[in-house]
């Protein structure tokens, strides 16, 4: 695995092709569908916090491959092992068809399956290098609510303006 972001960067690429064996090919898109249509698989993921881009392809030629890449805050043993202890079903369901898979715990041989397959980036791109998920998610919802006190406060007069924007400024601390 790569060491993790640059000096100015905090988000890290990571990819990972594994080989599938047995049934694997069959039942990976319905889990993926699954994943994809209910909420608890990316529930589980997003509270992470960390995770800015994660995806998973089956690749069929020449021979079964799974290629997950993802984009996340942090250095990749820390990734590993939140993935580890947060979501360890779902890797279990996902790369338990992949050769060799040792399952999420203990992390150390899990990080050893991870580097004996992972590819090093050889370019990335992140549309905000410098921030965290956590900023990016902060600043949206900054975003959503002065565009929702703008459509409170359109019309209102100065007492009700400066209780509005009171209340929203203290709103907003936590999001700052």
């Amino acid at each position: 695995m790569s060491p993790g972001p640059g000096p100015r960067e905090r988000a890290t690429p990571f990819t990972l092709v594994t080989s599938l064996r047995g049934p694997g090919r069959g039942w990976l898109p319905l889990i993926f569908w699954l994943a994809t249509h209910l909420p608890l698989p990316r529930w589980t993921l997003l509270r992470l916090r960390l995770i800015h881009y994660a995806r998973w392809t089956i690749l069929s030629e020449p021979r079964p491959r799974l290629l997950f890449e993802s984009d996340f805050n942090g250095t990749p043993d820390g990734y590993v092992e939140a993935f580890s202890y947060v979501f360890p079903r779902g890797m279990r369901a996902i790369w338990g068809s992949s050769e060799g898979f040792p399952g999420p715990l203990p992390v150390a041989s899990l990080r050893e399956w991870i580097d004996e397959r992972a590819i090093p980036a050889s370019h990335h791109y992140s549309a905000y290098p410098a921030a965290s998920t956590k900023e990016v998610l902060a600043a949206l919802e900054v975003k959503r609510r002065l565009r929702d006190f703008g459509e409170r406060t359109a019309r209102a007069g100065p007492e009700r303006f400066a209780a509005e924007y009171e209340r929203l400024l203290h709103d907003l601390q936590r999001e700052l």
